[in-house]
Formats: structure tokens, C-alpha cells, sequence
């Protein structure tokens, strides 16, 4: 039995009809690709088991391990903020992850492209499975674009700190008192 989310602390910030839009299909595409994402997952770890010593293949690794940690992460804050519980650290948090996915989809990209560009690489049946699995994965990222777009712009933030231990900086959400 799913364990019910904790209540995040604070007001839910006010959201316009095309932001509150853009996190519902956000999260529609998120659930709807996760046959695809498990595929590419399962196919990632098929070559690892051939490749994984590569360090292209490291960089990959990592960059992709970021990318799902970001998606999950995302899900479930997409979750509270469409359940009216989008607090001003809740939103933060997605547009943290909007950013994180985006930071490890250019890095995977160049270091799939780095795995690619060795022959040996080419000839990992894995290594082709891999990329061929990945390939939906794109789709989906071009798909979330727009939308992701539209609520990192369509809310008030700036970038605050480092997210200790990720590549992003924090986004802190600009609230104005009620009058």
C-alpha cells in the first residue's frame, strides 16, 4: 500500500491556468513514458555489464542515474503541487528539477555520443540496444520542453545556492504578502 506524502509546510503559491496546465501535462507525459524509461534503464544496465569500465560510459552513467533521480523526484512533486499542495519550496523543487533533467540530458547526450564514437563501443550488441532504447527517451524530453518552459517562466524565482551534491542551483521562489 502506497504510504501517504507528508504535508509540505507553508502556503501554496498561487498558480496561473497555464502553469497549473503545463504541471498536468507534465506529469501526464512522465507517466505515460514509463514503460520507456524502464526500457532504457534496463538496457543501460545490459551494457554496462559489457562496457561499463569505459569512462564515456561512466560519464553517461552518471549523467543518466541524475536524469532518473530528477524525473522521479519530479513525479512526485508534480503530485503535491496538483493536489493543492504547491508551498513555495514544493515549486522550488520542481523547477530545481526541471533543471536538473535538463543539465543531464545535455550530458548524456555527449557522452552517449562519446561511447558512440569508439568502434569498439559500436560492436556491444548492448551498446546498440542501449541506444536504440534510449532514443524514445528523447522524444519525451522534447515533449516536456514546452511545458517545462512555460512553469519555469511562469513562476516568480531566482537561483539561491548549490543544491549540495547536484550540479544546480537551488531555485527560491518570490512570494509576495497578500494585501
Amino acid at each position: 500500500m502506497p504510504q501517504r506524502m507528508p504535508m509540505p509546510q507553508g502556503t501554496p503559491v498561487r498558480l496561473s491556468a497555464e502553469v497549473a496546465g503545463s504541471l498536468s501535462r507534465m506529469q501526464g507525459l512522465l507517466q505515460a513514458a514509463q514503460p520507456e524509461i524502464q526500457t532504457a534503464y534496463a538496457a543501460h544496465w545490459l551494457a554496462a555489464r559489457q562496457v561499463g569500465d569505459n569512462p564515456a560510459f561512466q560519464q553517461l552513467t552518471t549523467q543518466a542515474l541524475q536524469g532518473l533521480y530528477g524525473t522521479t523526484a519530479l513525479s512526485g512533486l508534480l503530485r503535491w503541487a496538483l493536489s493543492g499542495r504547491g508551498t513555495p519550496e514544493v515549486m522550488g523543487a520542481i523547477i530545481d528539477q526541471v533543471n536538473l533533467i535538463q543539465q543531464s540530458y545535455t550530458g548524456a547526450t555527449t557522452a552517449l555520443n562519446q561511447v558512440l564514437q569508439e568502434p569498439e563501443n559500436q560492436q556491444v550488441p548492448a551498446v546498440r540496444y542501449m541506444t536504440r532504447a534510449f532514443t524514445p527517451l528523447d522524444g519525451v524530453y522534447q515533449s516536456m520542453t514546452g511545458p517545462a518552459d512555460r512553469v519555469v517562466q511562469g513562476v516568480r524565482w531566482e537561483g539561491g545556492t548549490q543544491v549540495p551534491g547536484f550540479p544546480i542551483q537551488r531555485a527560491d521562489i518570490q512570494t509576495t504578502p497578500e494585501q
